[in-house]
């Protein structure tokens, strides 16, 4: 995982790798909305956090490695290399 330069959402995604999705979403706002490649995830924290939960249990999402990361201010853009059980 980079390390260092992406403090905020590194520690995000040790949360989430560490099976804590409420933490992982502490990184987002109340309002936040999340486009994943596949489409919107969500448009509020609690949405994007149900809807991780419920991705990672139906397809054995067991991690989320952070490969590069941009963030300014309110905004973050990432990209990852995720890991399945199944």
């Amino acid at each position: 995982m980079a390390e260092g330069r992406w403090p905020r959402h590194t520690a995000a995604c040790e949360k989430f790798n560490a099976g804590d999705t409420a933490g992982f979403g502490e990184i987002l706002a109340d309002d936040c909305v999340f486009e994943g490649s596949r489409g919107r995830v969500g448009s509020s924290r609690a949405e994007i956090v149900a809807a991780v939960s419920a991705t990672r249990e139906a397809v054995g999402w067991q991690r989320h490695e952070l490969v590069d990361s941009l963030e300014e201010g309110e905004l973050l853009v990432g990209i990852g290399r995720n890991t399945f059980v199944r």
